[in-house]
């Protein structure tokens, strides 16, 4: 099983450099909600910056959000904190990792030090 986190799913459907490596995941690989919280705030930005048009964006979030696979994130909070506070890393990068560990799934991220953090703690990653 693949968990996709936010960083990949934002490049994918914002087809930043390199979207088409995640072609292959984005379909497949479950999430945790707060991916769509991230994604929608990328896109606000896109928006801002004449990136993309807010109707386009508006619909890719609700595409996604339909079609995506979400897991609990909730029961992960506190393995989250714990993996923030050991690596210096952000809560939201935290998330995606103790999702992956609890879920038993492999990490598809574009995000170096995650995935780095996320080895580091025996999860298997796929770098986009």
């Amino acid at each position: 099983m693949l968990l996709i986190d936010s960083s990949a799913v934002v490049r994918f459907y914002s087809k930043e450099s390199g979207w088409e490596s995640i072609r292959d995941y984005v379909d497949i690989a479950n999430t945790i909600p707060l991916v769509l919280v991230e994604m929608s705030n990328a896109l606000i930005r896109k928006v801002r910056n004449n990136g993309i048009d807010v109707d386009a964006a508006k619909e890719l979030i609700r595409s996604y959000s339909v079609s995506v696979s979400l897991v609990n994130q909730d029961r992960y909070i506190v393995t989250a904190f714990e993996i923030a506070m050991k690596n210096s890393l952000s809560i939201y990068d935290s998330l995606f990792i103790a999702a992956a560990i609890g879920e038993g799934c492999d990490l598809v991220s574009c995000d170096e030090r995650q995935l780095e953090v996320a080895e580091s703690l025996g999860v298997r990653t796929i770098k986009c």
